[in-house]
């Protein structure tokens, strides 16, 4: 690794000292000498291969960079409604100088009378931001963004409504430059009117400290949208009232009044529509760690469909965001976010345990659960001066939860015994975050910062089950009371230097980090009138503590054609787990190439090794019961020590000329040592321990690609991924290697935007097979076929009729849902009548596969509604 890292090393620097560049400024007019804007400039070798790819701004100007070596070209220019022009430039052998080109083109009436069907798509490319306009690409049918987002080429949205462009995912989403609700921008796509929306900047490169720009190298990307008119108060009123009381009330708005630029949004409803869903985060951008509850009992709620709005449910949402621009130097940004979500199913849950255990348990259930999240964030933004900044953080979140069932409980088609579970989790944290920025120069800067984060979890569980009088540990009892406490606080304290010389960006990481972790938890058994402690066996009470100095360095070389980055991450731990302590030196190189082919094609290759110790709270002494029949000890988690991970990614992306877009995404990981999986029954109990093994390997490729065609407003996109995870799994006293294998294919067509019939059609394909020593054990194929068919009878009537059909592991579910719209062209209201589940299905099956036993779960869903629904735009 190290000769390849140095091979590439020599190659760049070598085309760093011999490589100069000459640049080459194309202005564009017309015969009346007025500039040409948006019109499409190539660059060309004599061999007329393309090299570079532009647009002229609105001055009628472009520009390019080409190496001194080239001494002739050939510049080819060309707009609607006006003849191609191709022109051979010559160049002296004079580096380092400015050429101008003057391209005159000229009419073609020929062209003009033959293109009428269709102007073309307002997408518009400058440097690292692209800008889609919204009404290009909206129908009076939709009445969300998220519809809106998911038609334009480079965007795809996730069933969870995460945005990822040009395959790399969305951080945050801005309203006119500034970023309101922070991580949980689904609040906005999925509930803001499209024609409240003008514009939407795709933002490449995004940093968001104005101080750090030109200093630092970033690889995040950002949506920005332009509001329609933001000096009002905007937003919808939407209320949805059917049968068996089904309800809706729902409220979002916008606005700017003086120096508050704010978000609100409240909802509630018994449709199904999860609000935990929305107000879910990318873990991959969360600055806040999630909890970790060692017992995990809740409502399962996917389903094969395409919306997942079929969960018995009772929801209620609220969110305040806004942005005060108290001063020119002091910006105040708060949140407030709540949610309450109240679910109840019927569910049949069948597992089947891998050989030599070979033991099937069934659990038919009766579930309802309430979980209530509350989280409050503050921030502060001042300028001190224009070198200085300080900001400042502060964020709580509570999130009770409640979890209660009753059922019975079948071991290996033998015993029947009744069940009923009882969980509650108390979740509380604290975080804060101090940050001073001082620009030292135009090229350098200093970063100071020390955060605290403090998360309290406590979980009481109580189940009740004649399973237990039969155990001999459990002094004859049938009731069971644990109790888990979970305390863990982290202080850190960070120094970032930060120098960019030419196109060479250094950053120098310098810090100290504090984890106190404290685990307390014992089981104890009903005796009587109260519950008395199982002993030793069943009790843990550890303190885990972690000291880590760090120091961390980057390097990213960026250039026109290329961008290197190269980071080492070096940290001495020393750490203390049941009274034993630990030192440990761990040392994580990564490096990343980005290769620019040209303006709408790139290749980027990866590589890093990551070496982390065990998490504190997935490491325990003594047994813990983490659901009725199931106790495990030590880890509950893979841990893979050593993790080697290469990535290849492939992109072309063209779209304001062709309208499509290519991703391929190629990795493979592996490590050589980690902990797997022991399992066995015992007592009829189901025991689950790790050990020290031989760790795993994984490789898999992702491909994407999507085709706009303007002329008929119709897109077609194909989505294939493939993924192996190769692993060791303990079943009794063998040692197996297993090997998991997914492959997903999806297929989708949208026709266009203005005929008076219109299909959407959607294949989805869904492959999983787990292999023991290289012989199959268990699979699961599943189908999915989706025709979403719209008549437009007018301008103002809209009907839908959506049918889908999925085949999960050779059964087969039917779903019919219809809406007719009605959309008036004047006015602020918009009518729907909607029905679901027609069909009336009553629940459904998914099939998993997991370490050393398939799972198959039977889940009831919402039935059968029809709903009118009202929706008033404020503007």
């Amino acid at each position: 690794m190290l000769k390849f890292i140095l091979l590439i090393l020599f190659f760049f620097n070598l085309s760093i000292c011999y490589s100069q560049y000459n640049e080459i400024k194309i202005n564009v007019k017309d015969n009346k000498n007025a500039s040409i804007f948006n019109s499409t400039v190539q660059i060309k070798n004599k061999d007329f291969e393309s090299m570079k790819f532009g647009f002229t701004n609105i001055k009628g100007e472009v520009e390019f960079k080409v190496q001194t070596e080239i001494f002739e070209f050939i510049v080819q220019t060309s707009y609607l409604g006006y003849k191609t022009d191709t022109t051979l430039i010559n160049l002296n052998t004079t580096r380092d100088q400015i050429f101008i080109v003057n391209i005159v083109l000229k009419e073609d009436f020929r062209q003009l009378k033959e293109v009428y069907v269709k102007p073309k798509l307002s997408i518009t490319q400058d440097n690292d931001t692209t800008t889609y306009k919204v009404s290009d690409f909206t129908t009076s049918d939709n009445r969300s963004l998220e519809d809106v987002i998911k038609k334009m080429p480079g965007m795809q949205v996730q069933e969870d409504g995460t945005i990822a462009f040009k395959g790399k995912k969305i951080s945050k989403i801005l309203l006119d430059g500034d970023d309101v609700t922070g991580d949980k921008y689904k609040l906005i796509t999925r509930n803001i009117s499209p024609q409240q929306v003008t514009d939407i900047q795709a933002i490449e490169n995004y940093i968001e400290d104005a101080l750090l720009k030109g200093i630092i190298n970033s690889d995040e990307v950002v949506l920005n949208l332009k509001v329609k008119n933001p000096k009002a108060i905007i937003g919808n009123l939407d209320f949805a009232y059917g049968t068996n009381d089904r309800n809706e009330i729902s409220a979002n708005f916008i606005s700017y009044i003086k120096n508050n630029k704010s978000f609100i949004y409240a909802n509630t409803n018994n449709l199904g529509r999860l609000k935990s869903q929305d107000f879910s985060v990318d873990l991959e951008n969360q600055k806040i760690l999630p909890a970790n509850p060692l017992i995990n009992r809740d409502i399962f709620s996917f389903s094969p469909f395409a919306a997942n709005n079929l969960a018995l449910n009772q929801s209620q949402a609220a969110s305040i965001n806004f942005v005060n621009t108290a001063s020119k130097n002091l910006k105040l940004k708060g949140k407030v976010n709540y949610f309450t979500e109240a679910l109840n199913a019927s569910s049949i849950f069948e597992t089947e345990y891998f050989e030599p255990n070979a033991i099937l348990t069934q659990d038919i259930n009766r579930e309802n659960n309430n979980r209530t999240n509350l989280d409050s964030e503050i921030d502060l933004d001042y300028l001190i001066n224009p070198h200085s900044r300080i900001l400042g953080t502060f964020k709580f979140t509570n999130q009770p939860y409640e979890y209660n069932s009753s059922g019975l409980s079948v071991f290996d088609n033998l015993n029947i015994d009744s069940v009923f579970q009882q969980l509650n989790n108390a979740n509380n944290t604290f975080f804060s975050n101090l940050k001073y920025t001082h620009k030292l120069s135009n090229n350098s800067a200093l970063i100071v910062s020390n955060n605290y984060f403090s998360q309290n979890l406590d979980q009481a569980y109580l189940p009740k089950s004649s399973i237990y009088v039969s155990h001999p540990n459990f002094n004859g009892s049938n009731q069971l009371n644990q109790t888990i406490k979970q305390n863990y606080d982290v202080y850190k304290f960070n120094v970032n230097s930060l120098k960019r010389k030419g196109s060479n960006f250094f950053d120098f990481n310098l810090g100290y980090n504090n984890i106190n972790t404290n685990l307390s938890s014992s089981l104890a058994y009903f005796d009587n009138q109260s519950f008395e402690s199982l002993g030793n066996n069943y009790i843990n009470s550890q303190i885990y503590i972690n000291n880590s100095f760090y120091l961390n360095s980057k390097y990213i070389l960026e250039k026109e054609f290329f961008k290197l980055k190269l980071e080492l991450k070096n940290s001495y731990q020393q750490f203390n787990v049941s009274e034993n302590d630990t030192s440990l030196l761990i040392i994580e190189p990564s490096l990343t190439f980005n290769w620019k082919l040209s303006q709408i094609k790139n290749i980027s290759l990866s590589y890093n090794y990551k070496n982390t110790p065990i998490e504190p709270f997935n490491f325990y002494n003594n047994d813990i019961l983490n659901s009725f029949r199931s106790l495990s000890s030590a880890l509950n988690q893979f841990y893979n020590f050593g993790n080697h991970n290469y990535t290849i990614n492939y992109g072309y992306n063209d779209f304001s000329d062709k309208y499509f877009s290519f991703n391929i995404q190629s990795n493979y990981t592996y490590s050589n040592k980690g902990f797997i999986y022991e399992n066995f029954f015992e007592n009829n109990f189901y025991i689950t321990r790790q050990i020290i093994f031989d760790g795993f390997k994984s490789y898999g490729v992702n491909i994407n690609a999507k085709k706009f065609v303007p002329k008929v407003s119709t897109s077609f996109s194909v989505n294939y991924s493939w993924n192996n995870r190769d692993y060791f799994n303990k079943v009794g006293n063998q040692i197996n290697e297993y090997s998991g294998v997914n492959q997903g294919l999806t297929l989708k067509g949208d026709t266009g935007f203005d005929f008076p019939v219109n299909f959407n059609l959607l294949f989805q394909y869904i492959k999983s097979i787990t292999n023991q020593n290289r012989q199959a054990i268990a699979f699961n194929n599943s189908y999915k076929y989706n025709l979403i068919s719209r008549f437009k009878f007018s301008d103002v009537i809209v009907p839908f009729i959506n049918f889908e059909w999925a085949r999960v592991n050779k059964q087969n579910y039917r779903m019919l849902n219809s809406e007719v719209q009605i959309n008036p062209k004047k006015g602020k209201l918009k009518y729907s009548l909607e029905g679901k589940n027609l069909l009336n299905l009553k629940s459904y099956d998914n099939f998993f596969i997991d370490n050393a036993q398939s799972s198959r779960f039977s889940n009831q869903i919402l039935g059968r509604y029809v709903a009118a629904r009202i929706q008033l735009s404020i503007q």
